[in-house]
């Protein structure tokens, strides 16, 4: 056996329950629509004033904790925004992976003259280009 190949008897079948998956990718959908897009959002909001303390004051020292506090906020904000966006592309992933899945499914249920249908009907739209 060269080397990659693999004795089917190792292989193994996988099951996937769509219907966990399904919900799985609802459920992260809505968390990060209702949950945390909102509440990251209002972090924004708050901390768009900046450092809202010490800016009269003549100390050098609270100028210097005024301006540790702003950058503590911009990172604070920065990362934030990129676990709003991690977030969304976990959404993204899952609901790809339920689709392909779901698209495996379907094809695997198909009676042979389905999936000549299939293959007839998706060679016409080829050939008119789209």
């Amino acid at each position: 056996m060269r080397h990659g190949d693999r004795d089917t008897a190792d292989w193994q079948e996988i099951r996937v329950d769509l219907a966990s998956l399904q919900q799985l990718t609802e459920t992260l959908s809505a968390e990060v629509s209702y949950h945390l897009r909102p509440s990251v959002s209002q972090l924004f909001d708050q901390y768009q004033g900046g450092a809202c303390f010490g800016a009269r004051s003549p100390s050098a020292d609270l100028h210097a904790v005024r301006r540790k506090y702003v950058d503590c906020l911009a990172d604070t904000v920065d990362r934030l925004a990129s676990y709003v966006n991690e977030s969304s592309r976990l959404v993204d992933a899952a609901s790809e992976i339920l689709s392909r899945y779901q698209g495996t499914d379907a094809l695997a249920s198909m009676s042979l003259d389905q999936l000549r249908q299939a293959f007839t009907t998706a060679n016409v739209d080829d050939q008119r280009g789209g």
